[in-house]
């Protein structure tokens, strides 16, 4: 919880769009664009964290994700429910993500927090299939083009 009230999440909308690419390009991490769905969290009037779909043409990709505070777990891990709430309202059974090689506590808090296994390792990051009916796998999708 924060002294200045509550984390509110969600979706991106047109008026978000150069808050979150500032906020993207203040974390070093490039964006062509947010796909749906784009989950923002806000606290106030300030988005302090987001996750967005990459667009692809063989598979759902989430990222980037962006969480602007000191402790970013908690934000984070809602961030995630919000998300796959939403893919799977849409019907959907999986997507991928990946996480630098470098990001080692990242890596080990994906794969704690949802019993994964990294599927494949390609331009250094590690790549995860997240199955939203429960069934996990370390069998990916098939390669990704973007």
């Amino acid at each position: 919880m924060t002294p200045s009230g509550k984390t509110k999440y969600r979706l991106m909308d047109e008026a978000d769009d150069a808050r979150l690419r500032r906020l993207a390009k203040k974390h070093g991490l490039p964006v062509d664009g947010f796909d749906f769905p784009t989950v923002v969290a806000k606290r106030g009037r300030k988005i302090v964290g987001f996750l967005s779909t990459v667009p692809t043409k063989s598979a759902i990709v989430a990222g980037p994700l962006v969480v602007d505070l000191p402790i970013k777990g908690p934000v984070t891990m809602r961030l995630v429910e919000c998300y796959e709430a939403l893919l799977r309202e849409a019907g959907v059974k999986s997507y991928v993500f990946a996480i630098p090689e470098d990001s080692v506590s990242w890596q080990r808090n994906a794969e704690e927090a949802f019993d994964l296994k990294p599927y494949a390792r390609k331009d250094g990051h590690f790549w995860y299939v997240r199955r939203l009916n429960g069934q996990q796998s370390t069998v990916g999708p098939g390669p990704i083009s973007h």
